[in-house]
């Protein structure tokens, strides 16, 4: 059983639409089917790849590690149920019921940032306000 199966069965499981779970990850759905799916083309990269599918299996409870999957998808299997329990434990407790908003969620920025690109852009822009700077001084001088 891959991963992507078994995200799909905890989905549905636990009553999540595919929907929700775009809405709630400001993820594309057809992503989200991809790595359901396990078809891998049709992610943008491979590094969208891991960040969406890190967050997804965040979203689901689903402990995921990168570096070395389990022997056995029933140690996945037995981590979910396990805390699918706990949560109808939790869930049965007599406390007031809050919806997940993206407001009251931990936002982190989980993608890489090109600070060579952002230098180059600084870069541009400058010597085009100077540009334009020289320009309009040299008019000046001229009139």
């Amino acid at each position: 059983m891959s991963l992507g199966s078994i995200l799909k069965e905890t989905r549905i499981k636990r009553g999540i639409s595919l929907t929700d779970v775009s809405r709630e990850l400001l993820i594309a759905e057809e992503y989200l089917e991809a790595i359901e799916d396990g078809m891998d083309d049709r992610l943008p990269s491979e590094t969208y790849k891991r960040i969406y599918t890190r967050a997804y299996c965040r979203f689901l409870g689903i402990e995921f590690k990168e570096d070395k999957p389990p022997a056995d998808t029933a140690s996945i299997i037995a981590g979910q149920n396990e805390k699918v329990k706990q949560d109808k434990i939790e869930s049965s407790k007599t406390k007031p019921v809050q919806q997940k908003t993206v407001q009251n969620q931990d936002l982190e920025l989980d993608f890489p940032v090109d600070i060579n690109r952002i230098f180059r852009i600084f870069v541009k822009v400058a010597g085009t306000l100077l540009v334009l700077y020289l320009i309009f001084k040299f008019f000046q001088w001229i009139f």
